[in-house]
């Protein structure tokens, strides 16, 4: 701070940058005393930097939302509004048994998803679990015979056969 109101007998440098930094005349010395930072950017800058450090590997993270053991392991945490388990780090958020697969180094390309052989979307247990695609996904559903009629009256979005094409004579 070069300013008419610096007062250049008292510096510290910046808890931050290391920058030499000056008292301002109009605060107290009790306020200078706690003065640690330049500026409000070097302050933010370092308890941002404090936050990265604090927190816990990305994998202790993950593994706080459910319990291991025998069968299956529930996602405890939040879900999407499809019922699959979702997990935020550190500003991304991912499907839960995608970041599964990643730490079983099983890491998914941009077209894979992870498919449940369990059939349900908040277990994570990676043995349960396999990379595929949207295709694979649907010839599982198949196969296990979980894809119910879904044309006409059975479809929850039929509107008996009205349209917005369709001419009504």
């Amino acid at each position: 701070m070069t300013s008419s109101f610096a007062d250049l007998s008292a510096s510290k440098a910046c808890a931050n940058c290391g920058a030499t930094f000056y008292r301002d005349r109009r605060n107290t010395w009790a306020y200078w005393g706690k003065a640690k930072f330049c500026s409000r950017e070097c302050a933010g800058a370092k308890i941002a930097s404090d936050k990265v450090a604090r927190r816990p590997a990305r994998e202790v993270a993950f593994r706080k939302w459910f319990a291991t053991g025998g069968g299956c392991w529930e996602w405890q945490g939040a879900v999407d509004r499809d019922g699959y388990g979702i997990f935020s780090y550190a500003g991304k958020t991912s499907r839960a048994a995608r970041v599964s697969l990643e730490f079983d180094g099983r890491p998914l390309s941009g077209a894979e998803m992870a498919c449940h052989r369990c059939d349900n979307p908040r277990f994570v247990r990676p043995d349960h679990l396999f990379a595929g695609t949207n295709q694979d996904n649907m010839q599982d559903m198949v196969r296990k015979g979980r894809n119910p009629d879904r044309f006409g009256p059975n479809n929850p979005n039929w509107r008996g056969g009205i349209s917005g094409r369709s001419r009504v004579a």
